[in-house]
């Protein structure tokens, strides 16, 4: 095969491989409503699994923060289909971390997923988890309040 046939082939291949490859990714993309937003930072968390969900971030498959704002836009692409949760918190000191008093109830605004909300215990990732199929975005709201 002469050179400029080769390189034909060989972009057509390429184009093909990043058309499927874009075929299946998945953007989910989650709107925080933050309840007072004076101060501080928000923060976004994808677990693609409840290793670490909702308060470790280090085991978070993605994590994003943005200055505080009223409604703060958290986007997450290239996912392949599969189970993922979200947990957001305002991190008013700048530690980062959704920060508890003494028995472990969190002091900051926080939220996840699907807004679940236990009384006495954290959200637990089958209750704040989504499914995402296909390709697409997937838009939901997460309400950070106390």
């Amino acid at each position: 095969m002469n050179t400029p046939a080769c390189f034909a082939a060989l972009l057509v291949t390429a184009v093909l491989f990043a058309q499927s490859a874009h075929a299946n990714s998945h953007t989910l993309r989650v709107t925080l409503t933050v309840e007072d937003p004076t101060e501080g930072e928000v923060g976004c968390a994808l677990y693609a699994n409840e290793e670490g969900f909702p308060s470790d971030g280090e085991r978070a498959a993605a994590r994003q923060w943005q200055p505080a704002a009223r409604e703060v836009v958290c986007e997450f692409s290239g996912l392949s289909d599969g189970l993922y949760a979200v947990a957001a918190s305002h991190d008013r000191n700048g530690n980062r971390v959704v920060d508890t008093n003494f028995v472990g109830m969190p002091k900051e605004a926080w939220g996840v997923t699907r807004n679940a909300r236990p009384t006495l215990r954290a959200p637990r990732f089958n209750e704040a988890a989504v499914a995402v199929e296909g390709p697409g975005i997937t838009n939901l709201v997460i309400e950070v309040r106390r």
